[in-house]
């Protein structure tokens, strides 16, 4: 039997019981929207997203442990200036760029005043000039920040708080005061979204104000208050980049170690984007994890719907039955059951692709109210989740995978139970 035939067949059955259609796609349908939002947020949160198009070659360095003469642990601290610069300076190869900035939550938000004397809140990142090439931002207008000058002081910000201070995106060559100071507008960028953690702001200013306005380290040269972005030219030079890291700490040791007591501990390691951001966990845990959970998303929909389908398949014994009679073989049956199932499963994972998007965006509703400066402004939704996640052909290629996996899940112990059946029981089972 020729496949346009079983897919005539199959819908055909599929129009005859409407409401048992109705019900296992709408299963399907619900199944497939936690499966597929959980691996949007996955996706959002491990690859590459704007502007951190890049993270597949990212290492991150976040903290630095001490010790003392002896190799005993003394303390921890984020990456300071000085570490910063050496390694900058360093010249390690397989480094493409290398930007530091402050750490997120010592950044925070800021209050800044509008040219009409409004109070904006807004959150707000301290980075250096290799941010702007680490990082892909797409620049609405302006340009980037040019050289540090404390007397002219250059900012750049996003869409939104342009037109939230402003009234438009047209804001290069504007002023707002921060603190007494004024600071100029050089550029305005495209929104990031929430889940862009290494870049997510709304306002971003020279790490230097920081430094000089709110941190100093003078009496202590190795505490730092940030973290160092690296990008890498390939995966495969990831091991060499963490060498070079290391020869910069043991060069560091020999030139304050012993004058301060303080010295870099020698398991200095700079993480991949998705060790840094699962707490140091391997790729492989946090791998094993996913498929885990999206095997226990589909366990409880696959057994539930395993029961109508064995509920259906009794009902039709006697037609399997008049079939065999006639010659048909078991494969055959068991080809047009699982299309029959295939089709309902395709439909209801189709109707999952929009759920998804819908639980996405009450998802969004509660997550934009945890974002600073947001308190009073509607949100766009792609601040959170960005649009272009949905156009990831890996995305669907896994929901498809998981649609199959679940028709097969749901069908094959049903139809083996009842191909048990002879002939002669199945055409006696309804009498």
């Amino acid at each position: 039997m020729k496949l346009p035939v079983y897919i005539r067949q199959s819908w055909q059955i599929i129009l005859k019981d409407k409401r048992y259609s109705l019900i296992y796609i709408t299963g399907v349908a619900l199944s497939m929207a936690f499966v597929m939002a959980f691996l949007m947020y996955v996706l959002m949160m491990t690859s590459g997203i704007y502007p951190e198009n890049h993270r597949h070659r990212m290492l991150i360095l976040s903290n630095v442990k001490f010790e003392n003469a002896e190799g005993d642990p003394q303390l921890g601290s984020m990456v300071s200036m000085r570490l910063a610069k050496l390694i900058k300076e360093a010249d390690i190869p397989g480094v493409e760029n290398i930007s530091y900035t402050i750490a997120p939550f010592r950044s925070g938000s800021i209050g800044l005043t509008s040219p009409d004397g409004n109070i904006l809140n807004a959150p707000v990142m301290y980075v250096d000039e290799g941010f702007w090439d680490v990082f892909q931002f797409e620049f609405h207008s302006g340009r980037v920040p040019g050289e540090w000058n404390p007397a002219h002081v250059e900012a750049v910000v996003s869409e939104t708080f342009a037109r939230r201070c402003f009234g438009s995106d047209e804001a290069v060559g504007q002023k707002v005061m921060y603190g007494g100071m004024p600071l100029s507008i050089c550029g305005v960028v495209r929104d990031v979204p929430i889940t862009a953690m290494l870049t997510d702001a709304e306002v971003w200013l020279p790490h230097q104000l920081y430094i000089s306005r709110y941190y100093s380290a003078e009496d202590q040269p190795w505490l730092g208050s940030g973290f160092l972005n690296i990008l890498v030219g390939s995966r495969r030079d990831f091991d060499a980049v963490r060498d070079g890291v290391r020869e910069v700490a043991a060069r560091y040791n020999g030139a304050y170690g012993k004058a301060e007591g303080l010295y870099i501990s020698s398991d200095i390691e700079p993480l991949s984007y998705i060790r840094a951001s699962s707490a140091g966990v391997s790729v492989g845990v946090v791998f094993s994890a996913v498929v885990v959970l999206v095997l226990l998303l589909m366990i409880v929909p696959a057994v539930n719907l395993s029961g109508m389908v064995a509920s259906s398949m009794e009902e039709r014994v006697e037609e399997f039955g008049v079939r065999k009679a006639y010659g048909a073989p078991s494969g055959t049956i068991v080809r047009q059951v699982f299309w029959e199932n295939c089709m309902l499963t395709l439909i209801g994972g189709l109707f999952g692709v929009v759920c998804a998007r819908g639980l996405l965006g009450l998802l969004s509703k509660v997550l934009e109210q945890s974002k600073a400066g947001y308190d009073t402004v509607e949100m766009q939704a792609d601040l959170v989740f960005p649009a272009d996640v949905f156009l990831r052909p890996e995305l669907y290629v896994t929901v498809f995978v998981c649609v199959l996996l679940l028709n097969l899940l749901s069908s094959w112990v049903p139809m083996r139970k009842v191909l048990k059946y002879s002939v002669t029981d199945s055409l006696n089972e309804k009498k």
